[in-house]
């Protein structure tokens, strides 16, 4: 279990942080990992059922196809490529085997973790006194209650 927290000034309406992405290979230790992908722009998004991966990151790692699937959104609707990768999260901890779909509908970031990912973790997200904290946990090891 890991945790990150990242504390913004101003309120911020993203949560924006970095991760790395791997070709999701069967290896024994992180070590034996070829060069990551340093996405320094991943999108946090609880609006997003899968996470997302822009072409660039497609091409850096040389990704192999492991299938299609129907992408929908804002944007439409699209078949586009699926394929697998580890993630290692800004917890300093890995997603592994995530099947993520690449589009050109990423907003600009390089990643964009959903809810296939964010439903693992302890997520929490809080503006007070014009300031933002992003608090994550990864993997998930208590629920978070708010209390008054």
């Amino acid at each position: 279990m890991a945790v990150y927290t990242q504390k913004s000034n101003g309120q911020t309406l993203d949560i924006v942080t970095s991760c790395v992405v791997f070709p999701a290979l069967n290896v024994e230790r992180e070590e034996d990992l070829p060069d990551g992908f340093n996405a320094v722009n991943t999108l946090w998004d609880t609006g997003s059922e899968v996470t997302l991966i822009s072409p660039r990151v497609v091409k850096a790692l040389g990704l192999q196809k492991i299938g299609r699937t129907q992408l929908d959104g804002v944007g439409g609707s699209d078949i586009e490529d699926n394929y697998g990768v580890h993630i290692k999260l800004p917890t300093g901890t890995f997603a592994c085997f995530v099947e993520a779909t690449e589009t050109n509908r990423t907003g600009g970031h390089d990643v964009v973790i959903g809810m296939d990912i964010i439903i693992h973790c302890d997520f929490c997200f809080t503006n007070k006194d014009q300031q933002s904290l992003f608090s994550l946990r990864f993997p998930s090891s208590e629920h978070i209650i708010l209390k008054d």
